[in-house]
């Protein structure tokens, strides 16, 4: 079977099945996945699909694996070509701003930043200014949410 397809049928397959607070069978096949393949395009595509299917349950979890997708796009991106090296920091940054996510849905704000901070760092070495946005947009919100209007404007207005 073809890595693409693969990869989209899990997708499909985690949306459907997952389940609050358990395990389900799609995420124990990913993680078979993972864990059984070599550290490739497919293995952090798969970091970063077990991590997505946690994020709703368990925000612990998920943030374990966007760390392992981060740590893995660092090693991917140090073998990589410069085309390859692109797209594995664009998983980087895709996992870096989730996991800021994570931390803003737990109202850890504080913990959140950092990691937004590290995903716009990430996206401006990119020169992906759409994820910087989305950066910029979360990060606006959370200053919101703490009461510091003039921050989160200064911050939404860097999305302009």
């Amino acid at each position: 079977m073809k890595p693409k397809l693969l990869i989209s049928i899990c997708v499909y397959l985690s949306i459907v099945f997952i389940t609050k607070g358990q395990e389900n069978p799609v995420i124990d096949s990913l993680k078979n996945v993972y864990t059984n393949t070599p550290n490739d395009s497919i293995k952090i595509k798969t970091c970063l699909l077990i991590a997505n299917s946690y994020y709703y349950s368990n925000a612990d979890s998920a943030v374990l694996y966007y760390n392992l997708t981060v740590s893995l796009a660092d090693v991917l991106m140090e073998e990589a070509n410069s085309s390859t090296k692109k797209d594995y920091g664009s998983i980087k940054g895709k996992a870096l701003l989730y996991t800021g996510a994570s931390y803003y849905r737990t109202a850890n704000y504080d913990q959140a930043l950092q990691f937004y901070q590290a995903a716009g760092e990430t996206y401006k070495a990119l020169n992906d200014k759409i994820g910087e946005c989305d950066t910029y947009m979360n990060m606006g919100t959370i200053f919101c949410e703490k009461g510091d209007y003039n921050q989160a404007i200064a911050y939404y207005a860097k999305i302009i």
